[in-house]
């Protein structure tokens, strides 16, 4: 597949929504319910989607360095399964990392930096790695995102920095085996879009991503600008 891919091959436009289940929350695959789970992508379906976004959640499902926890990884592929069953396709995300506001971050860091200490690099090269690994072929797999909201999880970076740690992690999914989309995941919170340097740039990105995800969070109750901006962060990305 070329890359970057002008459009994604896929039957029917995405339409879906993240996905977490009422009982854990990001840390579902805990105490992961198979029969309710199976009930909540059954009531997504009869309204009409077709995809969701699902967390690994990283303290879990990488317990120590060089580490993936078996039954984390089964937890999800009952997921899989239920998925494929129910019609609805997923994208996995793999460093979570940041969620609902909270970093969420393994114990074995130890402070060191996300984007330029090799350690942390080859770590998070090898969890996504084996994840694909682990998981693939499935056809309930639409796709990939590295993060969910890195600039959140690791702070501002240098630009240099922070385009290495996506050349890194996005070769992961590739040693991995799969061939699929792939999105950094990073909201496209880039200076092109809010103007802040935190070393994300949309132009970085180009020749690494088959599509960007933004996230627009607008406050206020002025129409107008809810919409404008929601259009201007979707405008970037797509001129980019």
């Amino acid at each position: 597949m070329q890359r970057p891919n002008p459009r994604l091959d896929t039957p029917a436009p995405w339409l879906g929504v993240n996905f977490w289940s009422r009982q854990g929350g990001p840390l579902m695959w805990r105490t992961y319910d198979d029969t309710l789970v199976r009930e909540e992508l059954a009531v997504l379906a009869a309204h009409g989607l077709n995809l969701t976004r699902s967390f690994f959640y990283w303290p879990d499902f990488q317990p120590a360095p060089d580490v993936i926890d078996d039954a984390s990884v089964e937890a999800y592929r009952r997921f899989l399964r239920a998925s494929e069953e129910t019609g609805i396709q997923t994208i996995p995300t793999f460093i979570v990392g940041h969620m609902s506001g909270w970093n969420w971050e393994p114990s074995w860091r130890d402070g060191r930096g996300y984007y330029a200490d090799g350690f942390m690099l080859g770590q998070q090269a090898f969890f996504i790695r084996e994840m694909v690994r682990r998981i693939t072929p499935s056809p309930a797999i639409a796709g990939w995102l590295i993060s969910n909201e890195m600039p959140l999880l690791g702070g501002p970076a240098a630009r240099e920095y922070v385009r290495a740690w996506g050349l890194v992690t996005v070769d992961a999914v590739r040693a991995g085996g799969s061939d699929l989309p792939v999105s950094l995941g990073d909201g496209a919170w880039t200076k092109e879009i809010t103007g802040a340097d935190n070393g994300f740039r949309l132009r970085d990105q180009n020749d690494l991503v088959d599509f960007f995800g933004p996230h627009s969070y607008p406050m206020g109750s002025d129409q107008v600008r809810q919409l404008s901006r929601a259009a201007f962060a979707d405008e970037g990305g797509a001129r980019s």
